[in-house]
């Protein structure tokens, strides 16, 4: 069954025996709803991450920023063994999210909207991304600066109620492929052909991170809810995925 049509299950009951045991080569693919009770999460987040709340404008906003770092905090605290305000994370100098200690744990977050998706495994560099459906004024020139003339000639060919859907899933194939390489936007997007994944002939930037060879890795198209698109991008040219929908702490 292809990933998008896998159903967001609820966890096993015994879900923190699951994680703890996470074998290589598996992921664990969270879907979280951001719009629940931020309250539980009060006494989670570190002092720059409530600071980084309280710059929020809007309380929804605020709110949302605090569950979506709160349930990451409280899955890898399960994952760790740890309680979640003990997680310490850190990031590379493109922004890339880690743990502070070297461990076999990789993880990515994306929120958008009302919903964001965690991505947790072993070992192996991952990115995931969601955005949600939208209209695009400017949809064509995007397009034209940010995608291959591959990519940028399926989407402006699609019919018009076709091209908004087409440009969001090739947008969050390169956004994951980027979070998963550690190298975020100092990479050009529009030389990273991640419409077709990493067939025979896909064109990669000459400066991405030593190692990264186009068989090694392989992009899923997600389906989170009605109204968003996502992808995750993992470096193993497959994987065993497991999708979750959290329930709360």
């Amino acid at each position: 069954m292809p990933l998008d049509a896998v159903p967001w299950a609820p966890p096993p009951n015994a879900w923190q025996d699951s994680v703890r045991s996470l074998e290589a080569g598996t992921v664990h693919l969270w879907h979280v709803t951001l719009d629940g009770d931020a309250a539980p999460f009060a006494t989670v987040l570190d002092a720059e991450e409530r600071a980084r709340a309280g710059r929020f404008h809007f309380a929804r906003d605020r709110e949302r920023f605090v569950v979506a770092r709160g349930t990451l905090r409280v899955l890898l605290g399960s994952y760790l063994g740890t309680e979640p305000r003990t997680v310490t994370l850190v990031a590379n100098p493109w922004g890339k999210p880690g743990l502070a200690s070297a461990h076999f744990l990789r993880f990515n977050m994306s929120h958008a909207g009302t919903l964001a998706l965690i991505a947790v495994t072993r070992d192996l560099e991952i990115g995931v991304d969601v955005e949600r459906l939208r209209p695009l004024d400017d949809l064509e020139q995007l397009v034209r600066r940010y995608f291959t003339p591959e990519e940028g000639g399926v989407v402006l060919r699609a019919p018009d109620e076709s091209r908004v859907a087409l440009f969001f899933e090739c947008w969050t194939r390169k956004e994951a492929l980027l979070k998963a390489w550690g190298r975020g936007m100092s990479l050009p997007l529009e030389k990273v052909d991640a419409a077709l994944g990493f067939a025979p002939g896909a064109r990669l930037p000459d400066d991405v991170n030593p190692g990264i060879e186009a068989g090694g890795w392989s992009i899923h198209r997600l389906a989170p809810a009605a109204g968003y698109v996502g992808a995750m991008a993992i470096a193993a040219p497959r994987a065993r995925i497991e999708q979750w929908r959290w329930q709360g702490p």
